[in-house]
């Protein structure tokens, strides 16, 4: 008694051991909980559909063993996967061949005016020397 007050520290340790044990036991079955529904998924996605048990048994396979039959889905499911996707060309890839084009419209489009105006500054050099020049570029 201190001051005319007492003080019950048994039943505060009490207290906090029955905390202390209720929690352990919450956590060790909502862990167990945890793990059987991950187990359940698990074994749900290794064992074929509908689709694959027909391809399995067109190809001859027993579906009676479970091992052999999650060893041939995941063959089958190997074997079906689609092709990876090319990566897409990046910004300034098209940009650069957006540029190419262009270059090459315009020079054509050069060669078209200049043969029906007549221009005889074009010859055969000059445009033996544009593609050189459109080469080197690249």
């Amino acid at each position: 008694m201190v001051n005319g007050a007492e003080i019950y520290y048994g039943k505060f340790i009490q207290a906090i051991i029955n905390f202390l044990l209720v929690a352990l036991v919450l956590f060790i079955v909502l862990r167990l909980v945890m793990n059987a529904s991950n187990a359940f998924k698990r074994t749900i996605t290794e064992y074929p559909t509908k689709e694959e048990k027909k391809q399995l048994k067109e190809l001859g396979i027993k579906t009676k063993n479970k091992k052999e039959l999650i060893n041939a889905t995941k063959e089958l499911r190997e074997k079906n996967k689609p092709a990876p996707v090319p990566p897409k060309p990046t910004q300034e890839e098209l940009l650069t061949q957006i540029l190419e084009e262009l270059k090459k419209q315009n020079y054509t489009r050069d060669l078209v005016e200049n043969a029906i105006i007549g221009d005889d500054n074009i010859t055969s050099n000059n445009i033996n020397n544009n593609n050189l020049n459109e080469n080197n570029d690249k």
